[in-house]
């Protein structure tokens, strides 16, 4: 039988075996706050929404300062500063997200670090980022000129296709998107080289040039092709539909093709930083269902978290909910960006 010293000395050294087994990260104290975070940010309703939803409440609750830098994602500007890069956070889309990953701009997230991550849809989610919030590209059209509705991409390049076209100018995500979803359509399988849209572009020249009545540059040039070049169709989101219709009251509406809507995303990074942890708060902060909900009343952002409950009026207007979500397609950007470039010439080509 054990006496009382050998009982507590066995005791003792149970607890620190047990002791052995916690995680050394349990408990494990923060890094220390940097001054300050900086990352870029879209100007206009997307700045003033992240000011109010995230940057606010983030700075409050930690104390440390958030620089918004409004600009286009400055890739070049990144991989040349290399381990010192002034942005600890990138947003940016989905393409350039591809292309930073590529370069070894951005670093993988740490679910650890944003408990958030759990409630966002699959398809928000990337190895080194996620979808702060989305659109869905598709048509945009004028009920007096469409009193049925048009039903797929090919409405672009139909002769049965009603008053004029707007299309955006061939950039990272837009056209060569629709582009490469028609060059699938007529071959079979996704389009992998510059050849493969020799088809499309016969059809655009055929039935599309005719009626093509603007190539756009941005949101400015877009709703200018409805109020002045009198456009009945454009490819465009369902968030810049949903706002331009309430601001203009034209009878406009979007929907998404039948062979599926392309996924727009605004999409959170976390660049080679020394401030790694403090950057993931951060994100983490804008997947909060209270920060998502004030993007999606005030600009119908669809919220990339789950857990967001919507007013229904709102929720008509985006792509709210897996069954929605589930209609956008997943891109082969890593088959589309590399030709980029080509399918631009294939689209100017076709029109001019």
């Amino acid at each position: 039988m054990l006496d009382r010293r050998s009982l507590l000395k066995l005791t003792a050294a149970g607890a620190i075996a047990a002791a052995a087994l916690v995680p050394a990260t349990a408990g494990a104290a923060e890094p220390p706050k940097p001054a300050k975070l900086t990352m870029n940010v879209y100007a206009g309703p997307f700045e003033a929404n992240m000011r109010k939803a995230v940057i606010a409440p983030f700075e409050a609750d930690t104390g440390i300062k958030v620089e918004l830098v409004p600009s286009a994602p400055p890739l070049a500007k990144l991989q040349a500063q290399g381990a010192s890069p002034e942005l600890d956070i990138l947003i940016a889309g989905i393409v350039e997200n591809l292309i930073a990953g590529q370069q070894g701009l951005i670093v993988k997230l740490d679910p650890d670090n944003i408990p958030e991550l759990k409630d966002i849809y699959d398809i928000a989610k990337t190895p080194d980022g996620v979808a702060v919030n989305f659109s869905a590209l598709g048509l945009a059209y004028d009920k007096r000129q469409w009193p049925t509705p048009p039903t797929s991409w090919f409405d672009l390049a139909s002769d049965k296709t009603p008053g004029k076209i707007v299309v955006r100018q061939p950039d990272a995500q837009n056209t060569v998107a629709w582009m490469a979803i028609m060059a699938k359509e007529m071959n079979g399988t996704w389009p992998e080289k510059p050849e493969d849209y020799k088809k499309v572009g016969e059809l655009l020249t055929k039935n599309l040039k005719p009626r093509l009545a603007a190539i756009t540059t941005n949101t400015a040039t877009t709703r200018a092709g409805f109020t002045n070049a009198g456009a009945g169709l454009a490819v465009w989101t369902d968030s810049q539909v949903a706002a331009f219709a309430n601001e203009s009251k034209l009878p406009l509406e979007f929907v998404i093709p039948k062979e599926g809507g392309v996924m727009i995303a605004t999409t959170a990074m976390v660049t080679r930083t020394p401030n790694k942890y403090w950057a993931e708060k951060l994100i983490g902060y804008m997947l909060r269902p209270e920060a998502q909900k004030i993007f999606a009343l005030n600009g119908y952002y669809a919220p990339s978290n789950k857990t967001v409950v919507v007013p229904d009026d709102v929720a008509a207007k985006m792509v709210y909910g897996q069954a929605k979500i589930d209609t956008l397609l997943r891109m082969p950007w890593d088959k589309i960006t590399p030709i980029n470039q080509q399918i631009s010439e294939t689209f100017y080509e076709a029109v001019n």
